[in-house]
């Protein structure tokens, strides 16, 4: 049933990738969108039809009418979704987590903002309702995440505001590191460890700037591995990373970086690659991410993990005053069967998919009522063409 198609050479999704890339390039994109929506659909919609069309949703479809996510890919790689603690206690939404997802990660409860702000404040609850979730159902556990340079707050500083000794913030930092990683070593199956450490561009450097690189340099992302080894010597230790595929100047910092480690015996286990992306964007496609895979496992990584995968439908984030086109879900749906196509051909390297979102209705991109589809259900927790199109293989 799973078994992979073969394909042919000028498949629908590419086609649709070399029209947004010549339009794109030639600046005339947006224009064409806004004033010649109708012609660019029906343009649009001609190729599709030629093409062999694109995977729909089957009629009269129920929530027990598809196979779950997660058995589809039970031969290829864990499947995962971010989560908040508030849907552990929502039946029908849980029950539509444990058929399709086989790991969760918490969005926000498990950094340190929240679970740590101030020295002597905890917040675990959220988080101990997830992990509790989790034991109770099986289910893996992402510990997200451990380190975040940009929300690391009071460790930094004195009573008056003045950065302490980095040996006093390391002291508190394994103090944190040592209440979170016992109290959850049971039901975590790997530790994000530090999140996002890399700069965008040559203007600002290697490493994002921040009082915590301020303070301790590159240093501070060794230290955190070293000491997460120290507490859990067992653990998969992560360095997760955003925006790889779209910026060849991040690829190339991790890279050097990565191998500088490795030489040190920093203990990083595995690469999360972050798949935040929106759907015409043509610095954000499957061919980017495999370019990113292969040079990952040619400087020696064994474990790399999609991490945060959503697939907004607009050009702009920022900007969703304009309608959604069916021109554009069309895309994403062959954008999503071709991204997974690329990790399933690398399955034997890759150990685990997460999105960002269990379905549309939660999703960082529509939490504050706005209008987007970045992800394979709806908000119905129904299945989307997408799901369609990365299932039937």
């Amino acid at each position: 049933m799973f078994q992979e198609k073969q394909t042919v050479r000028f498949t629908t999704e590419r086609i649709y990738a070399i029209m947004i890339k010549h339009l794109v390039k030639r600046k005339v994109f947006i224009m064409l969108f806004l004033k010649f929506r109708k012609l660019l659909s029906f343009i649009t919609s001609i190729v599709v039809f030629l093409c062999g069309g694109v995977p729909t949703v089957p009629n009269n479809v129920t929530k027990d009418s598809y196979v779950g996510l997660k058995n589809v890919y039970a031969d290829y790689f864990d499947i995962g979704t971010c989560i908040n603690s508030s849907y552990c206690d929502d039946k029908e939404l849980a029950d539509f987590i444990l058929k399709n997802f086989s790991s969760v990660t918490p969005e926000w409860e498990m950094k340190m903002v929240t679970v740590h702000p101030a020295d002597n404040e905890w917040y675990l609850e959220g988080m101990d309702r997830i992990a509790n979730f989790c034991r109770e159902h099986g289910l893996k556990l992402r510990a997200h995440t451990l380190v975040w340079a940009e929300q690391y707050n009071w460790m930094l500083y004195d009573d008056e505001g003045n950065f302490v000794d980095k040996e006093v913030f390391y002291q508190r930092q394994y103090e944190y590191f040592e209440k979170i990683m016992t109290t959850y070593a049971d039901v975590v199956s790997v530790w994000d460890v530090v999140n996002e450490p890399f700069g965008f561009d040559l203007a600002s450097g290697e490493f994002k700037q921040s009082d915590l690189y301020t303070l301790c340099g590159e240093e501070y992302i060794e230290r955190a591995f070293l000491d997460a080894r120290k507490i859990l010597p067992d653990a998969t230790l992560v360095l997760n990373e955003c925006g790889l595929a779209k910026n060849i100047t991040k690829q190339g910092y991790l890279l050097k970086w990565l191998k500088i480690w490795q030489k040190k015996g920093i203990p990083i286990d595995a690469v999360g690659i972050q798949g935040h992306s929106n759907t015409v964007s043509e610095n954000e496609t499957p061919e980017r991410l495999e370019a990113v895979i292969v040079a990952l496992e040619a400087a020696g990584v064994k474990d790399i993990q999609i991490t945060e995968i959503d697939m907004s439908l607009y050009f702009d984030r920022t900007d969703k005053t304009y309608p959604l086109e069916d021109w554009v879900r069309n895309y994403q749906t062959l954008k999503y069967k071709h991204l997974f196509r690329v990790l399933r051909r690398h399955s034997d390297v890759i150990s685990s998919v997460s999105f960002w979102g269990p379905d549309d209705g939660h999703s960082c991109l529509t939490v504050n009522g706005e209008l987007d589809e970045p992800l394979l259900f709806d908000r119905n927790l129904l299945p989307k063409a997408g799901y369609y199109a990365i299932t039937d293989f």
